[in-house]
């Protein structure tokens, strides 16, 4: 395999492992609130660390299916909005009008705006409350998707790193376009960049992790553990490209069902919660299953036929799979 072919096996079983990750942080979650505290809970939840890797991966995918393709803004902008928006409206939209007129099964405050989920513009909160992660990723594609095109993209993304820097070390703003995390993006963007050169050895890729969890393990500085994945997915890929990394086909069909995963675990976590109520050990494993089983489900029957059938209206250029961290 070379470093430009479409499918890059690894970092689509990476997908799967985060997304893993994710749904165990959220049926730990649920245990502890359902059945209290229990051993182990503080490691269990260290899963939503898989964000950290899904945004990486963004930065690298996103540079990796752009540079040196011959594609138009218009594709490009084609591209992103269907792999993000087909699959998410259907369950965004399902949970919005949930909480819009079942507001006592919702639980939510209200905090939640009509715009932001029909839109995923950083403004405020979606309904569903883990898309959040794909206001960045909107925000992410679009400054990049404007600079390439302008080809500014070097200039563009300095400066950007630098307002993040910056706030987070003096304003402390809080505004999505801000927001520290979005820095793992632009760790993506650069292994994507060096691709072509040989990575640093693997020892030196677990520093900036063993760093994070010197300092306590702090969800802010979790971006460290993104610098740890950054450097790990430069290793893997150019294992790969060498014929060195099997991956296995359920790992491969599991990174491309994360993005239902990712979408659709939180609901069922939550019926899953309320159904497994004897101990926190039968909530935890309900609720793990019960998430993994949803997104499966959801990948099969709704996210898989409905971007086949839109697909048959897009240019090849548009159809065309490749991978990204959130959305395949």
């Amino acid at each position: 395999m070379s470093s430009r072919s479409a499918t890059i096996q690894i970092l689509q079983a990476g997908r799967g492992i985060a997304a893993i990750a994710v749904v165990i942080h959220h049926a730990s979650l649920a245990a502890r609130d359902f059945r209290g505290p229990f051993a182990g809970q503080r490691w269990l939840e260290l899963g939503y660390l898989g964000v950290d890797f899904f945004f990486v991966l963004s930065g690298f995918i996103i540079y990796h299916s752009t540079v040196g393709r011959s594609k138009t803004a218009r594709s490009y902008a084609a591209a992103r909005a269907r792999r993000i928006y087909i699959p998410y409206l259907p369950i965004g939209l399902a949970i919005a009008l949930i909480y819009a007129f079942l507001p006592a099964i919702g639980g939510r405050d209200g905090s939640w705006s009509w715009l932001a989920t029909l839109t995923l513009l950083p403004i405020s909160s979606p309904a569903l409350t883990v898309a959040w992660t794909l206001q960045h990723e909107v925000l992410f594609y679009f400054v990049f998707g404007v600079a390439w095109f302008c080809n500014r993209v070097g200039l563009t993304l300095a400066i950007w790193g630098i307002a993040i820097i910056l706030n987070s070390a003096v304003f402390h703003l809080d505004a999505i376009p801000l927001a520290i995390v979005n820095l793992e993006f632009l760790m993506g963007v650069g292994v994507a960049t060096f691709l072509h050169r040989r990575p640093p050895p693997l020892p030196f890729a677990a520093i900036p992790a063993l760093l994070w969890l010197a300092i306590g393990m702090s969800r802010e500085w979790s971006i460290l553990v993104g610098a740890s994945c950054a450097l790990l997915v430069w290793r893997m890929v150019g294992a790969e490209a060498t014929g060195r990394l099997a991956v296995p086909r359920w790992l491969i069909f599991l990174g491309a069902a994360s993005y239902s995963i990712y979408l659709v675990h939180g609901p069922a976590i939550s019926i899953a919660g309320r159904l497994f109520a004897g101990s926190w050990a039968l909530v935890l494993v309900g609720a793990l299953a019960a998430g993994m089983a949803a997104g499966i489900a959801y990948f099969l029957l709704v996210e898989r036929p409905l971007l086949n059938a839109t697909g048959r209206f897009m240019p090849r250029s548009v159809r065309a799979p490749g991978i990204s961290p959130a959305v395949n």
